[in-house]
């Protein structure tokens, strides 16, 4: 069983500014519906990638055998903020970094549990900086369901193109 959930949403790096002068709007009649559609573009992004866009703060429920090195997904991880393990029903107890668990990795860290059981990780992850190539994806989506509107539930295949570099594929 694993779980992951969004305990602090990340503030969107791509701007309504950012997408008008790629598409090239110069009114501000459809802000609000740019600025949705940049927040739908993330989040189909980050559920296609596996990865985390712009700062936040995840939480993630997974069962684990002990010494199973385990990917802490959407990453890039820059803290592992708690680790707890079940310890009784409807008890979790804080673990102890080294004592009960490692972890490894640069930006895609991996978490080794040293017993097994049920593991609540609480982490910050998230791209920081847009790197251009997963911006130029994202305003590519942005557009997509700007020019489909009712149509957030695809992602083209050119945006795939545009970011597969980016995608975990031992994640969710």
């Amino acid at each position: 069983m694993q779980e992951t959930k969004i305990v602090t949403a990340p503030t969107d790096l791509l701007t309504v500014n950012d997408v008008k002068a790629a598409l090239a709007v110069t009114y501000t009649d459809d802000d609000t519906l740019l600025t949705s559609l940049i927040t739908s573009a993330r989040l189909a992004l980050e559920k296609y990638l596996g990865v985390a866009i712009g700062e936040q703060t995840l939480r993630t429920l997974v069962d684990l055998n002990g010494w199973e090195e385990f990917e802490i997904p959407y990453g890039p991880v820059t803290t592992l903020t708690t680790a707890k393990y079940k310890s009784d029903f409807g008890e979790y107890s804080t673990a102890i970094a080294l004592d009960d668990y490692d972890v490894d990795g640069l930006d895609f860290k991996k978490f080794v549990p040293f017993t097994s059981g049920r593991w609540e990780l609480t982490y910050e992850a998230g791209y920081d900086v847009l790197p251009a190539d997963l911006k130029t994806g994202w305003i590519r989506l942005v557009n997509w369901y700007y020019e489909n509107r009712g149509d957030t539930g695809t992602l083209p295949e050119d945006v795939k193109r545009d970011v597969i570099t980016y995608k975990r594929f031992n994640t969710l």
